[in-house]
């Protein structure tokens, strides 16, 4: 087995992950905004969110 596709898989991926990660932090500051909570609150509860989406689809 190659080496290659594992290391292409996880350069995806970790693109993937970066892009998410930027498009979920400009949301959050959108929302703060709108909603008068600080950025603070709403990294909290986007981080709570993100961080259980993992065992609420097991």
């Amino acid at each position: 087995m190659s080496l290659f596709p594992s290391i292409f898989d996880f350069i995806l991926c970790s693109a993937l992950i970066v892009y998410a990660g930027t498009i979920l932090s400009s949301y959050g500051d959108r929302i703060a905004r709108l909603t008068g909570l600080s950025n603070a609150w709403i990294g909290l509860i986007l981080m709570a969110l993100v961080t259980s989406l993992a065992e609420l689809i097991i």
